[in-house]
């Protein structure tokens, strides 16, 4: 037996936290089902807002990982050519969109979450006028894989410097923001 001291924390976070019916023993005497609540995920909804529907664009999904990671480069000279909106639905899709059925209440979505709980907001900020979206401020909802559009607003090259540090950010023609917190 392992003395206390030797107990990995981190590995018992993990243990604890992962998302199958084998992670941890229940303690004798716990409750053997948990509520059905824990297995539900919830998305915010902005029920008033127009709509979106972004393309199901799958000839993304099939280009091979690695040759996509080889080909990766950071830059920060941002173009200021539009964004159209099947390169802005790719983008949302493959890096933070849902990807496959967990069970009949949840779905996996492309970027990792303790639980399955997806506690992030994704709120892209246009900030061009692109190919068929209007510059403004919208949220994304995986669920259906649309954009909400909270703000028709055509943003000046005064209000971008005030936004970003960098000056030549004020080029780029789109700002993702991401929100954690409670719906």
């Amino acid at each position: 037996m392992k003395k206390e001291e030797d107990i990995s924390f981190s590995k018992l976070f993990h243990l604890a936290s992962k998302n199958s019916p084998d992670a941890m023993p229940p303690k004798k005497g716990a409750i053997k089902t948990e509520p059905q609540e824990w297995h539900t995920t919830y998305y915010k909804k902005y029920p008033r807002t127009p709509k979106i529907v972004l393309p199901q664009d799958t000839s993304a999904s099939s280009r091979p990982i690695f040759s996509a990671i080889a080909e990766r480069l950071s830059r920060s000279d941002f173009s200021s050519e539009a964004m159209s909106i099947s390169e802005l639905s790719n983008l949302l899709r493959f890096s933070c969109g849902e990807t496959s059925l967990m069970d009949e209440n949840r779905k996996r979505r492309a970027h990792p979450s303790a639980g399955a709980r997806f506690p992030i907001e994704i709120y892209p900020f246009i900030l061009r006028s692109g190919k068929n979206i209007k510059s403004g401020i919208y949220h994304y909802y995986p669920e259906t894989h649309q954009l909400d559009f909270l703000l028709d607003h055509a943003f000046t090259d005064e209000e971008l410097s005030r936004i970003f540090i960098l000056p030549n950010c004020k080029n780029c023609v789109i700002s993702v923001v991401f929100y954690q917190g409670g719906t």
